[in-house]
């Protein structure tokens, strides 16, 4: 007669994931989930525990609905050779011709956007943002920029500076 579980195939795993622990055809699985291990979370697991096991014995488990992303961390860990071993999977190569196209906000985009930051932020970051958008101001000028001057209607930095890789 063997030894019963009095943890219902689940423990604690750290501050804020639970174990489960469980065999598919002969191979012992030990996946988490992100819930913090107090009573209630626990209780709640073993009844997940329960229900896993009638569908491995039914044979109507799905690993990849329970646990979607066990699949990845596992595959992670077979290939610690590798540099990026992310690279391995398929879904991980996009190629330049497979990347969708971004496009600029259109003008009714940028305005409803503009609007809400002068709404939740403040005429101050609403101007500002305004200014950013429409003078297409790169991200490291945007950070970069310290003022701006006003002469003959023209805005233009008093101070920017960037650098470019490998100098």
């Amino acid at each position: 007669m063997g030894r019963q579980s009095t943890t219902g195939g689940v423990s604690p795993f750290g501050r804020h994931r639970i174990q489960f622990d469980f065999t598919i055809d002969g191979r012992c699985y030990r996946p988490t989930l992100p819930w913090t291990p107090h009573e209630a979370n626990l209780r709640q697991a073993r009844e997940l525990s329960s229900r896993i096991r009638a569908q491995i014995a039914a044979g109507t488990f799905s690993f990849t609905e329970q646990f979607p992303t066990y699949r990845l961390r596992k595959s992670l860990e077979d290939h610690p050779e590798q540099h990026n071993p992310a690279e391995a999977l398929r879904s991980a190569h996009i190629g330049k011709k497979h990347r969708p196209v971004i496009g600029p906000f259109s003008i009714q985009d940028a305005e409803v956007l503009i609007a809400a930051i002068h709404r939740d932020w403040g005429e101050a970051q609403g101007n500002y943002d305004e200014f950013r958008f429409f003078t297409g101001l790169r991200p490291s000028e945007q950070i970069a920029l310290v003022g701006f001057g006003f002469r003959s209607g023209e805005r233009h930095a008093e101070r920017e500076q960037s650098t470019r890789r490998g100098d």
